[in-house]
């Protein structure tokens, strides 16, 4: 024995195992009679040695080649090793696994190409590669796989062309190749896919056009296209796909007009086309689309006016309509968009007055109205809205300010040709105010003092304005503090209250560790009472951090309007080893857009970090903003 070393030492790396002993009764019982299941151990012996002798990972637990595996009918069937922590590269004996119709290695820190031979799974109707660190071109032999409902290989380093041989997989639901580096055209022959639900492609290299031929894809309900190099015109035939729910073709360079075809989507939600080249009119069928939330057409060289029909989007919550060449009135039909909550009309060549119909839209939180030619008064109507952002600025208004006017948050006036003085609700926020609307003074900033320039400071100031929070003391908020579980539970609380009235109340949970007189009392009852907190042997723990991962399983059990998955889509490479309900937890907040997450490329949500009370804040007001009519 070696110096330094005992019986009883582990070594630091796990030992080979024998494809001989698949058939002598070791891992397959009576395997004279199951001459493939002996295949497929042999298959699954070659898989594991592959990957434990890789030093980076030794020390995983590993001494059998059926982990991961389920078997049916004498036969491999489905293979999952998503979020094990993985290193090295895909082996090709995954090839020989014939009957496979599952392989999950997602989630993983999996390097290197993906090997042609997993063209051989013919069976195989899964194929999950995502969020691993894959580099190298996608196999064109993946085409042989007609069998394949989904295929993820996003948030990976994959580069070169999309194949063409994609095209063949005729029984394709999903396909995400997002986030990753490739480059070329989008093959036309995608447009034979027509089961295809969901097209991934955004954040990549892509150029070129939008194939016409993506407009056959009858069963389409997500096209995700952004975040690429495309040019050339939108396609026409784009308005063909009725079942269309989400159409996302910002941040490219794509020309020519918005196609009036687009008009036929009513089932869309969202429309995105900002940050592009287009140019000519806004068509008015987009008023057709009166399922849509929201519209974003900004950063563009659209002209000619904004169409009144727009005002039958009755569902629209966000209008972007700034950056552009817009011109003529603003009109009064945007007035019936009652579910409003941001309307941006800034740095075009808008003339006219501000309509008095806009002062219908009581849950409107944000007007941007600055940097145009508009005339006339601000209407007193104005005033019936309580706006956390008016911004007017560089325009040419008159008269003056309507003494009912409110705005919460931040105002911007100057460079008008306003008259008389501050209205006291707005006069009393402002410090050593002059009195001239044309000074810069009139250009407010806001109440909180250290919350400026911060990405969630829009986020911060709207919860403020529902009084779920007013901040860590006079004037501050502590945007970078961790917010603990007994400011969570007060938020929680007061969140579900604005949305649905006050909870009932549970004050006959004991809590080993709450005072009876401590402020935060009554919402950790309610919390723990509830399912929204958990507690430890009786104790709340009120002190304690508040985790992203936390944060995600709160949410999901205080609202009502939001849910869990019953499946998880393996959407996050890093949450894996947490319990699954949180993980559907995660994805669930992130499919309502309550979060993005914290990383994109790959996809990451960052679950063990500790959540601060400006992240808190966005959270927050997304999860009620997400909520229904």
């Amino acid at each position: 024995m070696a110096a330094g070393t005992s019986a009883d030492a582990q070594p630091d790396f796990s030992p080979p195992i024998y494809s001989a002993q698949c058939s002598d009764g070791t891992y397959v019982s009576n395997p004279e009679s199951k001459p493939d299941l002996v295949s497929d151990c042999m298959a699954l012996v070659a898989v594991r040695n592959h990957f434990m002798n890789n030093p980076l990972n030794y020390g995983t637990e590993w001494n059998t080649p059926w982990r991961g595996v389920t078997i049916r009918d004498g036969r491999a069937v489905a293979l999952d090793f998503s979020g094990s922590k993985l290193s090295g590269t895909i082996p090709p004996e995954l090839g020989n696994l014939t009957a496979l119709d599952y392989l999950h290695l997602g989630n993983n820190q999996l390097t290197g190409p993906i090997p042609s031979e997993l063209g051989s799974l013919t069976r195989l109707e899964y194929l999950y590669l995502l969020g691993n660190e894959l580099s190298g071109t996608i196999p064109p032999e993946l085409g042989n796989l007609t069998a394949l409902d989904y295929l993820r290989l996003g948030d990976n380093q994959l580069s070169g062309t999309i194949p063409a041989e994609l095209g063949n997989l005729a029984s394709l639901r999903s396909l995400h190749l997002e986030s990753n580096q490739l480059s070329g055209t989008i093959p036309a022959g995608l447009g034979r896919l027509t089961r295809l639900e969901y097209l991934y492609l955004r954040s990549n290299e892509l150029s070129g056009a939008i194939p016409p031929e993506l407009g056959n894809l009858a069963s389409l309900r997500s096209l995700h296209l952004e975040s690429n190099q495309l040019t050339g015109a939108i396609p026409a035939q784009l308005g063909n796909l009725t079942r269309m729910d989400y159409l996302h073709l910002e941040n490219n360079q794509l020309t020519g007009t918005i196609p009036a075809e687009l008009g036929n989507l009513t089932r869309l939600g969202s429309l995105y086309l900002h940050v592009n080249e287009l140019s000519g009119a806004i068509p008015p069928e987009l008023g057709n689309l009166t399922r849509l939330d929201y519209l974003h057409l900004e950063n563009n060289q659209l002209t000619g006016t904004i169409p009144a029909e727009l005002g039958n989007l009755a569902n629209l919550r966000s209008l972007h309509l700034e950056d552009n060449l817009l011109t003529g009135p603003i009109p009064p039909e945007l007035g019936n968009l009652t579910r409003m909550d941001y309307l941006h009309l800034e740095n075009n060549q808008l003339t006219g007055t501000i309509p008095a119909e806009l002062g219908n839209l009581t849950r409107m939180d944000l007007l941007h109205l600055e940097n145009n030619q508009l005339t006339g008064t601000i209407p007193a109507e104005l005033g019936d809205v309580v706006l956390w952002r008016l911004w007017i600025q560089n325009n040419r208004l008159s008269g003056e300010i309507p003494a009912k006017l409110r705005v919460a948050r931040s105002f911007k006036f100057c460079n008008n040709q306003l008259t008389g003085a501050l209205p006291p609700n707005l006069r009393n926020a402002v410090e050593n105010f002059t009195g001239d609307m044309n000074d810069i003074a009139s250009c407010y900033e806001g109440t909180f003092s250290d919350d400026d320039g911060s990405v969630h400071e829009d986020d911060i100031e709207t919860i403020a304005r529902w009084e779920i929070t007013l901040g860590c003391g006079t004037g501050r908020f502590c945007p970078s503090e961790t917010v603990t579980r007994s400011q969570m539970a007060a938020f929680l609380h007061r969140a579900v209250a604005r949305l649905y009235g006050t909870p009932e109340a549970h004050g006959q949970i004991q809590l080993a560790d709450v005072a009876a007189d401590a402020w935060y009392r009554p919402y950790a009852q309610w919390a723990v009472g509830r399912g929204v907190m958990r507690t430890v042997g009786g104790s709340f723990d009120p002190g304690a951090a508040v985790t992203r991962a936390d944060m995600a399983e709160m949410i999901v059990a205080a609202f009502d309007h939001l849910s869990a998955p019953t499946e998880s889509q393996n959407l996050f490479s890093d949450v894996g080893g947490l319990p699954e309900a949180t993980i559907l937890a995660i994805e669930g907040v992130h499919a309502a857009g309550v979060t993005e997450g914290c990383e994109t490329s790959p996809l990451r949500y960052c679950p063990a970090e500790e959540v601060t009370r400006a992240q808190a804040a966005s959270f927050l007001a997304r999860a009620v903003q997400s909520a229904p009519e």
